[in-house]
């Protein structure tokens, strides 16, 4: 939890810093551009003309479109707790402690994004996270409605797959930094599972549970080019709410570096942080499910169409 924090203390110091610096540069290149104004009289041409100008005022590592894809490396803390039918409290189970699903883990991310003018863009990224171990446990499990007795050899699946989907507006846009507000959600696809066999007696066991959770959140977001080879970004997200017997919580963070490996291809490294927790709180039912993952990613980024010039804009 330490470590969480102080990453999501650097990335919100490191976006309030591109805040304050971005606010002291030229807002544009050409600065009579953000005044321009939609007009349908404007040829087609002229109008298209615009907002060319309008993508390629920002900093390098921005295009029209671009397509990211890429591995991460993180490390997993996942722990849940379901009750039976008649609301009898389960057992907290650690799945990495208890159940012996590794905590260290890789997968990959694909997604991209679409900025459509000066101030707004839309991201789209998906995540998959399946694991699965086999492990005897050291002491009796409540899971739902079934028990596992200590010594019993347990199969167990974790599967999740996450999609994020985020709307961001743009507060400061030049040739330097991008830096605004965002509003989105993670769309997760859970799915977890026991199965055991008792070593001294024929009795097999099995129970499963799985959701699909939109969890929404707001954020900020920010990125500056130190030159036209080098940049960095980062982003925070953060949501809490409560609906009825339902509730849950968001915490997101990352900070990365961009370097311009060819003219339409860029490098990234960083560091990613993401924890969530939902609670039910039912008469028949309660439980909660806790996950958080933390670790280092490298991805490619391809950039499609009209791209940014910045830092170098004439």
């Amino acid at each position: 939890m330490k470590k969480q924090l102080q990453l999501l203390l650097y990335s919100s110091t490191l976006l309030m810093l591109m805040l304050n610096y971005a606010n002291g540069q030229n807002t544009d290149s050409n600065p009579g551009m953000s005044d321009v104004k939609k007009n349908d009289s404007l040829p087609e041409q002229t109008k298209q003309q615009i907002r060319r100008q309008k993508i390629e005022a920002k900093p390098w590592y921005v295009s029209r479109y671009s397509i990211i894809a890429g591995g991460f490396f993180p490390v997993n803390n996942t722990k849940v707790k379901v009750s039976n039918n008649t609301g009898t409290e389960g057992d907290e189970i650690d799945f990495e402690d208890d159940l012996g699903l590794n905590r260290h883990t890789s997968t990959f991310s694909f997604g991209g994004d679409v900025h459509l003018g000066k101030r707004h863009r839309l991201e789209l990224l998906y995540y998959r996270f399946y694991r699965s171990a086999t492990h005897t446990i050291d002491r009796d499990i409540h899971f739902k409605d079934t028990v596992f007795a200590v010594n019993t050899s347990v199969s167990s699946f974790f599967h999740n797959d996450i999609y994020r989907f985020s709307y961001g507006y743009a507060f400061i846009s030049n040739s330097k930094a991008e830096a605004g507000l965002s509003f989105g959600a993670h769309i997760m696809r859970t799915n977890v599972g026991l199965e055991g066999i008792g070593n001294n007696q024929n009795v097999t066991a099995s129970t499963d549970y799985g959701f699909t959770a939109p969890l929404p959140d707001f954020g900020i977001w920010g990125g500056y080019a130190f030159n036209p080879k080098w940049a960095v970004i980062g982003e925070f997200d953060y949501f809490t709410l409560k609906i009825n017997d339902v509730k849950g919580r968001i915490l997101g963070a990352n900070v990365a570096v961009k370097y311009k490996a060819l003219d339409r291809l860029a490098i990234t490294a960083g560091y990613t942080g993401f924890n969530f927790r939902v609670d039910v709180t039912r008469e028949k039912f309660n439980g909660f499910f806790k996950w958080g993952y933390n670790g280092p990613g490298l991805s490619v980024n391809y950039l499609i169409g009209v791209k940014g010039k910045g830092p170098n804009v004439n």
